[in-house]
């Protein structure tokens, strides 16, 4: 995508924005990024880097991709519908332990996991989905194995994890179309941040709580949460 497409599409965004009456705040929550980077999208300061990122803001605004760029809108590239393989990994990491019940494992230690999730955050935001969700299932699952065992510090720290993985399923999740499974992820990641006793992660997890919400029909839901999201102290 160049730079004028780039602007026109902003231009369209931001205009079809203002005709809902919605803020920057609420569309970039509903969406999945940062105010900031939705300002810089609308004003053709940055590309959409991203097919799922043209599909998150659509939804956003309760138009469709057609809307956005003036054109008929291609299937998913070759990478994104390889990328698939990583959902089935997602949905064992989060079905296979759980904030209560855990598996009688050893896990790897905290700096071991905290490394895999930093990695996986840089390909993830390269657009290499598939390789950024490989071993997220065990990453999932050794975390919460952490939180079930630990205390103190320790127990707060694997919180913060597993706060940061489940988002990084979300993402991966919702990109390749999975709703449902994104609406799991989130959540998983807003009860994680409430243990974790941050309000600004608790805040963050809302923000991913909201777009999954919003596409399976509790798009109001999801705005009355975006409210609350933007309300909360941070630390």
């Amino acid at each position: 995508m160049d730079a004028q497409e780039a602007s026109t599409i902003g231009a369209r965004a931001r205009m079809i924005r203002r005709r809902r009456g919605l803020s920057l705040e609420v569309v970039a929550g509903l969406t999945g990024v940062g105010k900031q980077y939705l300002s810089m999208l609308e004003l053709g300061q940055r590309g959409f880097n991203r097919r799922g990122l043209l599909e998150d803001l659509a939804n956003a605004l309760d138009c469709s991709v057609a809307d956005l760029t003036g054109q008929p809108y291609l299937p998913p590239d070759r990478e994104s519908a390889r990328a698939k393989a990583v959902i089935a990994q997602i949905e064992r990491g989060l079905n296979e332990a759980t904030v209560d019940d855990v598996p009688d494992l050893r896990p790897r230690p905290l700096d071991v996991l905290d490394y895999w999730v930093k990695s996986a955050t840089k390909l993830r935001d390269t657009a290499s989905y598939r390789a950024s969700g490989e071993g997220i299932d065990d990453v999932l699952i050794e975390l919460q194995v952490h939180l079930a065992t630990s205390d103190g510090r320790e127990r707060l720290r694997a919180a913060e994890l597993i706060t940061e993985t489940a988002y990084h399923g979300f993402v991966l999740a919702t990109t390749l179309g999975y709703m449902h499974l994104a609406q799991l992820a989130a959540q998983r990641a807003f009860d994680a941040a409430r243990i974790a006793e941050r309000p600004e992660l608790e805040a963050f997890a809302m923000f991913a709580r909201a777009p999954s919400i919003a596409r399976t029909g509790g798009r109001r839901r999801a705005v009355r949460m975006l409210d609350r999201a933007i309300e909360m102290p941070s630390s």
